[in-house]
């Protein structure tokens, strides 16, 4: 019977030193550590694993809260075209900082001239004020196509913005480098036939 004790006494003992010396730490939880069909642990598993998912969703987060400031950009310049004077000459918002990277241009203002406002009254006389802003609104800051103009004008360029199934805002401007402002030439609403036009135009 003694024996027996010793022994139940041993196997405990040695049951307690091998939960001591297993090497696991008492904060290891294996459900955070994945292990393969052989029981060894998966690669990146754990703490690897944790910070790759933080580091991603802070990309995200970099990400959403880039377009949300530059979304805020483009409206804040479409808002100030309510300030223009259809009397005189206008300084528009410049380019937003996107289409500056994305088309490689300078940042300089805009220029609407009062000769322009005039001529593309009489050309377009069915384009009231509140839609020619939204005309130059669409055009200038949620730019969707920037073609080439007329070949005679090589520093002529149509910024172009679909607004429904059938037509799209335009507006012409010269963008020359020699001069301290880019200059609009014409602005209107074209159909898609037109359009399509430019752009086969555009790749010859």
């Amino acid at each position: 019977m003694r024996g027996c004790l010793i022994i139940q006494k041993n196997d405990s003992s040695i049951k307690a030193d091998s939960d001591a010396y297993s090497g696991q730490s008492p904060d290891f939880k294996e459900e955070e550590h994945p292990r393969d069909e052989n029981g060894q642990f998966k690669k990146g598993s754990g703490e690897n694993d944790k910070q790759e998912d933080k580091e991603e969703t802070n990309n995200e987060d970099s990400s959403e809260e880039d377009k949300q400031k530059e979304e805020k950009e483009i409206q804040d310049k479409i808002k100030q075209l309510e300030k223009i004077d259809w009397n005189k000459d206008n300084t528009l918002p410049n380019f937003s900082k996107s289409l500056l990277k994305e088309y490689g241009f300078k940042d300089k203002p805009i220029l609407l001239k009062k000769n322009i406002i005039d001529r593309n009254k009489q050309q377009h006389p069915d384009i009231t004020e509140e839609q020619a802003i939204r005309i130059l609104g669409n055009s200038l800051y949620k730019t969707e196509a920037v073609l080439k103009g007329k070949s005679k004008r090589p520093d002529y360029y149509n910024l172009i913005t679909r607004i429904d199934d059938k037509h799209n805002d335009l507006v012409t401007v010269e963008l020359s480098n020699e001069k301290d402002n880019y200059e609009i030439v014409h602005f209107f609403v074209i159909r898609n036939t037109t359009r399509k036009k430019y752009e086969r135009d555009n790749d010859e």
